[in-house]
């Protein structure tokens, strides 16, 4: 098995609060990130995984890649 570094990009725009489902679309991608986040980490000891937040053009890197799944949920 190889070590994987994966950062999750989440779009946190006006559209993904848009209420059209149930739940809203950013509830809906917040927890595919967690499962992601999950199984990536459990997967091998040595993964890690960063999350960005897209809103735009603008990308924020909110958490650098990291293997401690307590700081990336």
């Amino acid at each position: 098995m190889t070590l994987e570094a994966v950062m999750i990009c989440i779009d946190n725009s006006e559209f993904s609060r848009n209420c059209d489902y149930a739940p809203s679309r950013l509830e809906a991608q917040t927890d595919a990130a967690n499962v992601v986040c999950g199984a990536k980490t459990q997967q091998h000891p040595e993964n890690v995984v960063g999350v960005a937040f897209m809103s735009g053009a603008r990308v924020d890197v909110r958490l650098s890649p990291s293997n401690d799944i307590g700081r990336v949920l």
